[in-house]
C-alpha cells in the first residue's frame, strides 16, 4: 500500500497512472527521501587529458576511490552547494553515482544556468548570489580550459541526422 506522501511523489517525478507502475519504481519508493544533498564542483588541470572542472552530484556517495578514476581523489572542491528540490526529486530514483564534466567555462556556466532559475523562484535571490559567486572563478579557471565546442557538436549533429535518412 502507498502512504499518501509517495503517491504525491510518484505524481510529482511525472506517474499518472498509479495501478501499473513499474517493479522497480515500488522497490525505491521505500527507501528514504533525501531531505538533502551536496553538489561540490572540483577543477582537474591538463595532464594526458585537457582541464576539466567536474560537478559531483549527491557528492557524499562519492568516496575517494570513486573519485579516482577521474583524477580527482585527492582534489578538494573549489565551490559546494546544496541540491535544489528538483535535483533531490530526480536524483532520488539513481543508485548510480552521477557527474558531470566540462572542458570549457562557457559550457559549464550554461548549463549552471538552468540551476540558478530554479534557486531564484525558490530562494529569492539565492540563484543570482549562486552565479555571483561562480563567477568569481572565472578568472582563475577560464583561461585553463578549453574553448567551447558548441558549433563543432551542432555541426556532428546535424551530419548524423542527414545519415540516419
Amino acid at each position: 500500500m502507498l502512504t499518501a506522501d509517495q503517491i504525491q511523489l510518484l505524481k510529482r517525478v511525472g506517474f499518472k497512472d498509479l495501478s501499473n507502475l513499474p517493479s522497480y519504481v515500488l522497490t525505491q519508493l521505500h527507501r528514504p527521501v533525501n531531505k538533502y544533498g551536496r553538489i561540490e564542483y572540483v577543477f582537474r588541470p591538463a595532464t594526458s587529458y585537457p582541464a576539466r572542472i567536474y560537478v559531483f552530484i549527491d557528492a557524499d556517495r562519492w568516496l575517494t576511490r570513486n573519485r579516482l578514476v577521474s583524477g580527482c581523489a585527492n582534489r578538494p572542491p573549489f565551490y559546494s552547494r546544496p541540491m535544489n528540490s528538483d535535483e533531490l526529486e530526480y536524483y532520488h530514483f539513481s543508485h548510480r553515482l552521477s557527474a558531470l564534466q566540462f572542458e570549457s567555462w562557457e559550457d559549464f556556466i550554461e548549463s549552471e544556468m538552468w540551476d540558478v532559475k530554479i534557486w531564484d523562484q525558490q530562494k529569492a535571490g539565492f540563484g543570482t548570489a549562486y552565479l555571483h559567486d561562480l563567477n568569481a572563478f572565472e578568472s582563475k579557471f577560464s583561461p585553463l580550459l578549453g574553448k567551447s565546442k558548441k558549433k563543432n557538436k551542432d555541426t556532428c549533429s546535424i551530419q548524423l541526422n542527414l545519415f540516419d535518412h
